[in-house]
């Protein structure tokens, strides 16, 4: 590829905490990726988290956006599944 790296923290939450095996990590994706492509790395490393993945929200800075959202460098990135209840 070639292309320049950038950087984003990344937290785990709930369902796809517990399939990751970490609750936080680092990712280094392309400059220019989208949530989804950070979603995508995600699942490749840990590929227990592809059956949630798709059910997922996603965070950026704390804010819902939606899977094309653009990442920038230094982000945090939150996976969030749904959450059942009664």
């Amino acid at each position: 590829m070639g292309g320049a790296e950038i950087t984003i923290d990344v937290r785990l939450f709930g369902e796809a905490a517990q399939r990751a095996g970490v609750r936080t990590c680092t990712l280094a994706i392309a400059e220019g990726a989208s949530a989804a492509d950070a979603l995508g790395q995600l699942v490749g490393e840990f590929p227990t988290m592809a059956e949630v993945a798709d059910s997922c929200a996603l965070a950026v800075d704390e804010a819902l956006v939606p899977r094309e959202a653009p990442l920038a460098g230094g982000c945090t990135l939150a996976v969030l599944p749904p959450v059942s209840g009664g």
